[in-house]
């Protein structure tokens, strides 16, 4: 069992390395070679009268795991049998070419060597017959020499002029592969030329769409037959031409901006072309128009600022109206703006005023009924803006949560005796809110802290605030009016936004 696996084992080894000296060597060539794995045993003759006597050559091994190769020198054949024990085991009457060694792993001195070679069991793939005569040698060597010439076949050039030295294909080899490295030379010089006199061109041109292509052509490192625009044209030079390509964009539009940052969004201009497309929405001070600069450079250095105006805008909008429903809008669609806690206050002092005056009659007398239906009102109503906000989740649904929180406080403040009060204070569904909004308060101040992380969630949360049915009219409507003057600037500001 063991012998077999070992038999195996080197079976798969010869294979593999029969593999792989198959893929070294072109197709044409392969015929004119020898590979004979060390495994077997590689018995070399340095005569034709050594093969005859069976006198083969005893080298130093040094490798018992790499291949021994080379090629037929398409001279010296021998047919017959050699008087050795070894070789007589299977059949060994062959017909026998002379070799040279190109390269033997296990024993080097081998290399560059030629002779005959045989292994002890002389395989029938191993020595040929691959051509009868020195005739058939010559010619087919020949028409592989001016097959690669034709096609300018570089790797079989090489094995030509290396391997075949024994052979007048050598030279005519190393003559064509020195005809070929001549002539990239001058291509070289020729298409460098090309690159250097277009870059000129293009330099000087008005045309921006020319500059735009040659900018391309050199960031992906185009080439022009052997040679590529950055072997060509320095780091230095590309940068002078987008340069001037910027000078031309910079004409204060934000259609002429964006096209520039489209099509060369690793310039180092892009960040001062992001300035002046913040710095004209700026001047516009609207809503929609900041709104659209974070949906589209969310990473924008000017983010933080674009979102602080947002929020002042909508919480003097909201001041305007001064309220409940108006204020609660703004909560609601801004839930992490520094205003929410002013907001709170003045739509709480609404509610007090709302939900608290009995008239001076019954604030005289006292009426516990009007007191309780009040209450009852007031509970109502913060449950209805609780489930609301059940219809959302994330961010969407912090506002709402808020401003729950801040009925149900007046609720336990201005009427901590009522029934209604005092059931719901004592039910499981406030000892969930509870719960929920510590985690919403939580969730506001990790957004406070790192507000620039989630820009875009920004504006997503606001589309669903100034979208609820409950939100307030006149919010909404302002809202409206800003998005309609926006895209009324967008469309005739710049031909092409609509």
């Amino acid at each position: 069992m063991k012998n077999i696996c070992i038999k195996l084992c080197t079976l798969i080894i010869v294979l593999y390395q029969s593999l792989l000296f198959a893929d070294v060597i072109p197709k044409d060539l392969k015929k004119f070679y020898f590979y004979e794995s060390s495994s077997s045993g590689f018995y070399f003759f340095e005569t034709k009268q050594d093969l005859k006597n069976g006198k083969y050559l005893n080298g130093v091994r040094s490798n018992y795991g790499e291949a021994c190769k080379g090629v037929f020198t398409g001279k010296g054949y021998y047919t017959g049998k050699i008087p050795e024990r070894k070789f007589s085991k299977k059949g060994n009457n062959k017909f026998f070419q002379k070799i040279k060694v190109t390269n033997c792993m296990p024993i080097p001195s081998l290399d560059g060597k030629e002779g005959f070679y045989a292994n002890r069991y002389a395989f029938d793939d191993a020595r040929g017959p691959f051509f009868d005569d020195s005739q058939g040698y010559n010619d087919e060597l020949n028409r592989v020499l001016e097959k690669a010439k034709k096609l300018n076949d570089l790797v079989t050039l090489k094995l030509l002029s290396s391997d075949f030295t024994h052979h007048k294909v050598s030279k005519g080899a190393s003559s064509a592969i020195d005809d070929i490295r001549k002539q990239a030379t001058n291509r070289i010089k020729k298409n460098t030329q090309l690159i250097k006199h277009k870059y000129e061109t293009v330099f000087s041109s008005n045309s921006v769409n020319e500059k735009n292509s040659f900018s391309v052509s050199w960031s992906e490192n185009h080439k022009v037959d052997n040679v590529h625009y950055k072997d060509v044209i320095t780091v230095a030079e590309y940068d002078q031409l987008i340069e001037n390509i910027y000078r031309h964009y910079d004409n204060s539009t934000l259609q002429s901006y964006e096209e520039f940052i489209k099509n060369h969004p690793s310039a180092p201009q892009v960040k001062i072309g992001i300035l002046k497309i913040y710095n004209i929405i700026k001047s516009e001070d609207n809503i929609a128009g900041f709104e659209w600069f974070i949906t589209k450079y969310h990473n924008a250095a000017q983010v933080k600022e674009a979102i602080k105006r947002i929020h002042q805008l909508a919480y003097n909008k909201a001041h305007d109206l001064d309220s409940i429903s108006a204020y609660n809008t703004f909560v609601i669609t801004y839930p992490t703006a520094t205003q929410v806690k002013d907001a709170e206050d003045l739509a709480y002092k609404l509610e007090l005023k709302k939900y608290t005056d009995l008239g001076i009659i019954d604030s005289f007398f006292g009426n516990e009924d009007k007191i309780e239906k009040k209450a009852r009102k007031l509970l109502i109503k913060a449950k209805q803006i609780e489930r609301k906000g059940k219809d959302y989740s994330g961010d969407a649904r912090l506002g709402y949560i808020l401003v729950t929180n801040r009925m149900y406080d007046l609720l336990q403040e201005k009427f901590d005796d009522s029934d209604a009060t005092l059931r719901h204070l004592e039910s499981q569904e406030f000892k969930d809110f509870i719960q929920e909004f510590k985690h919403a308060m939580r969730r506001v101040n990790k957004r406070l802290k790192n507000i620039s992380g989630y820009t875009r969630e920004i504006v997503e949360v606001a589309k669903k605030g100034f979208a609820d049915a409950d939100a307030d009219r006149s919010m909404a409507e302002y809202k409206l009016e800003q998005h309609q003057s926006w895209e009324k600037f967008m469309h005739f500001r710049d031909t092409g936004y609509n």
